[in-house]
């Protein structure tokens, strides 16, 4: 993401989206009631609104609106924005509705009344942050899946079977799955310019995996290690592993799942943690939080049950008494496991 311009005496920071990932990070900080202003695409009718041979065209124009609604897609990789014009062209009647649908390379001004802290600090690690493009493997010697990491967690690219016999495996272990792992690999390295490549499998399978990689240009990037099944959970699985988190111990994912575990060993061990909505805001009240950590789904179900204004006087309350503010994705283990406890809670400074 970039930064094209700030004024925070205004409340103005203006934005270039660069990525799904920027995406997410918006839908994170765009708020009801903020305004919103960008180029956008409307349809506007020709001739009078009862002449059925009236002429539809699609014009675009620049728009300000106020946020009403935010939805966030991973399938279609937008964000759309929702709410009343409140400044348009004069065909444009102010008032009415409209939708700005944003992309890679859509250009957003937001203004809000004000910027709390870890809404500008997600926004200035959003446009420094040097993106880890990391590319994942699960298998065995008949299944496998591709993911890829994000910001919020990571997305599964594809699936494939094959066809091995449960019979004389040993023989069959060079046939032409793993070449297909490896083909696959390649794509996906040439599209995303990985960075690095995590390939993982239970036993002794990523031993075979390697003896097709290690001639390839694909060979520097590889990380081998072991997990226990060929799904999600073992893509978790590997997420967590100590080499695995050394190696990209800078990417959010990976520090959000950190996060997650210590919030369990507190919550286990009786001490330093608080969970639940109620628990939760006694200890942001008491000053006791030193960091509170929320799920995406829990702001998300906020703006949907309209309790979001209380979410962010809560926020304010933890950043006034200098509590740091986390913002998990719900996407991984660690995200799903916050949201079994209600999608909120608070590692505390004392115990309370």
């Amino acid at each position: 993401m970039q930064i094209t311009h700030k004024d925070l005496k205004q409340g103005i920071m203006k934005v270039k989206i660069e990525s799904l990932d920027d995406l997410w990070d918006l839908s994170n900080i765009i708020e009801e009631n903020d305004l919103i202003t960008a180029r956008t695409e409307r349809k506007i009718k020709l001739g009078g609104s009862e002449d059925r041979k009236s002429q539809v065209v699609i014009k675009h124009i620049t728009i300000t609106l106020v946020v009403e609604k935010i939805e966030f897609s991973q399938t279609n990789n937008t964000l759309r924005i929702s709410g009343k014009i409140t400044e348009s062209p004069e065909d444009i009647p102010r008032g009415s509705y409209h939708t700005i649908t944003a992309e890679e390379s859509t250009v957003l001004t937001i203004k809000k009344e004000q910027w709390l802290k870890y809404q500008l600090d997600k926004l200035k690690q959003a446009s420094q942050q040097k993106q880890l493009r990391v590319i994942i493997c699960v298998f065995d010697r008949e299944h496998a899946i591709f993911a890829v990491l994000k910001r919020y967690g990571y997305e599964i690219l594809s699936e494939i079977k094959g066809d091995t016999e449960k019979k004389n495996y040993t023989e069959k272990i060079s046939t032409n799955f793993y070449n297909e792992i490896v083909k696959i690999l390649q794509t996906y390295d040439e599209k995303y310019k990985a960075t690095g490549i995590i390939c993982g499998s239970p036993a002794f399978w990523k031993n075979y995996l390697y003896e097709k990689l290690k001639d390839t240009s694909l060979k520097s990037k590889i990380l081998l290690a072991p997990c226990n099944s060929v799904s999600k959970n073992g893509i978790d699985e590997l997420l967590k592993r100590p080499e695995i988190q050394t190696a990209i111990k800078d990417d959010k994912t990976i520090n959000e799942m950190k996060l997650i575990d210590q919030l369990f060993l507190e919550i286990k061990k009786g001490e330093k943690a608080s969970y639940g909505t109620k628990d939760t805001i006694k200890a942001v009240d008491y000053g006791a939080a030193e960091i509170l950590l929320l799920t995406d789904n829990y702001l998300m179900k906020g703006k949907e049950n309209n309790t979001a204004k209380a979410t962010e006087k809560l926020m304010r309350t933890a950043e006034a008494n200098g509590a740091e503010i986390k913002i998990v994705s719900s996407e991984h283990d660690g995200g799903k496991k916050l949201d079994g406890l209600g999608g909120i809670a608070a590692l505390l400074r004392y115990k309370i």
